[in-house]
């Protein structure tokens, strides 16, 4: 009986320390002098034991989202946060277990520079993570043009927001297609960007087809946002024009 309740004693103090990480460090400041600058396509590698913080700086541009892929081995479990230089608050948070790996997706919300912190939580060992760039060259910021029997594909990622312009012409039906390769989801707009008004909106879910039937009640420059809402990967968008008598 003992044991066991030494058992369950010892089970219920590493959850509480793993809480109290989670949630209470998210209170202390940014180590002063303490990190380490690293770039993107780039892995680090080392050790970290329970209550140890090791912190990377990196400059991230604002909308061109990257991905943080982290493994820990051996017992050890560690917290992962990413803050900004004007917050002590963590704009991404994250628990890494044992011999897992895990992807943490992070879009800039503005270009600046940004500070990985890794928190040791239980035990020690080994951690390796890697960062890189997963965003299209393009400008997503600039909108791009798009036309009737245009077909544009590319990547987005959680976070990350691409622009299109199309003229839409009064009384006139357009059908957008749209659908998810891997595992991104997203949201798709149809907006008037004179008043911002959203006048059609769509979510995409992995691996599907959805079409958006927009009919314009007047001739003028219309946009299309593809928002990025979970992970990432490549989405396809094509416009038609629905054949009227």
């Amino acid at each position: 009986m003992k044991s066991i309740k030494k058992y369950i004693y010892s089970a219920m103090k590493k959850i509480f320390l793993v809480i109290i990480l989670v949630f209470g460090i998210t209170l202390h400041p940014i180590l002063s002098g303490a990190s380490e600058r690293i770039s993107t396509s780039q892995t680090k590698t080392g050790v970290l034991a329970e209550g140890m913080k090791k912190e990377f700086e990196f400059y991230g541009n604002e909308n061109e989202s990257i991905l943080i892929t982290l493994s820990a081995e051996d017992e050890l479990r560690y917290v992962v946060q990413i803050f900004s230089r004007e917050s002590t608050t963590p704009l991404r948070q994250t628990l890494v277990f044992p011999n897992e790996e895990k992807e943490v997706i992070f879009t800039p919300p503005k270009s600046q520079i940004y500070t990985i912190r890794l928190t040791g939580a239980f035990r020690y060992g080994d951690y390796r993570f890697e960062i890189r760039n997963i965003s299209n060259k393009k400008n997503p910021q600039i909108a791009q043009r798009i036309g009737l029997n245009q077909t544009k594909k590319t990547a987005i990622a959680e976070g990350q927001a691409h622009r299109y312009e199309f003229y839409g012409k009064e009384n006139t039906p357009l059908i957008f297609y749209s659908k998810s390769d891997g595992n991104v989801w997203y949201s798709l707009q149809i907006i008037d960007p004179e008043t911002e008004t959203v006048l059609r909106q769509k979510w995409v879910r992995r691996n599907e087809w959805e079409d958006v039937i927009f009919t314009p009640q007047e001739s003028k420059i219309y946009l299309i946002k593809i928002t990025g809402a979970y992970s990432y990967g490549e989405y396809f968008l094509n416009m038609q024009k629905i054949p009227t008598r």
